[in-house]
C-alpha cells in the first residue's frame, strides 16, 4: 500500500477550555488508522499529504472534521470515508477550567485554540 501521511489541524470548540498531552493525543489520531487504510483500500487513494482539521467539543467528540488538502481531486465519498474514520476518534473530556501548565520540567501538550 503508498504512504498516506496525514496532518491534524486539532482545534477545541469555543467552549472548551484545557488541554492534552501530545504523547496521548498521537496515540488517539493513531486509532484512526486502521479505518484510514480501509478508505485507502475501498477508494484507491493515492499516496501523499492530507490535512484534516478537527473541532473537538468540551466532551471530547469532534463535532467538525473536514478533510482540507488531499494530492488530488477525491470523491464524495473517499472524502466521506477520511472525515468519518477521524470522527469516530474520542478525545479527553477537556471542560475542566483552563491551567497552563507548569513552567518547571513538565511534559510538552498541545493546546486546543478555539475555532472561529
Amino acid at each position: 500500500m503508498a504512504a498516506i501521511a496525514f496532518a491534524v489541524l486539532l482545534l477545541g470548540a469555543a467552549e472548551t477550555q484545557g488541554h492534552i498531552a501530545v504523547e496521548p493525543l498521537r496515540e488517539i489520531l493513531r486509532g484512526a488508522g486502521p479505518d484510514i487504510r480501509a478508505c485507502a483500500r475501498a477508494h484507491d487513494l493515492p499516496a501523499g499529504s492530507y490535512a484534516v482539521r478537527l473541532v473537538v467539543n468540551p466532551q471530547g467528540k469532534a463535532d467538525e472534521v473536514e478533510l482540507e488538502r488531499a494530492p488530488r481531486m477525491l470523491s464524495g465519498a473517499a472524502r466521506s470515508c477520511l472525515e468519518a474514520a477521524f470522527a469516530r476518534l474520542r478525545f479527553p473530556v477537556t471542560a475542566a477550567p483552563y491551567r497552563p501548565p507548569s513552567r518547571t520540567g513538565d511534559a510538552p501538550v498541545s493546546h486546543l485554540p478555539p475555532a472561529r
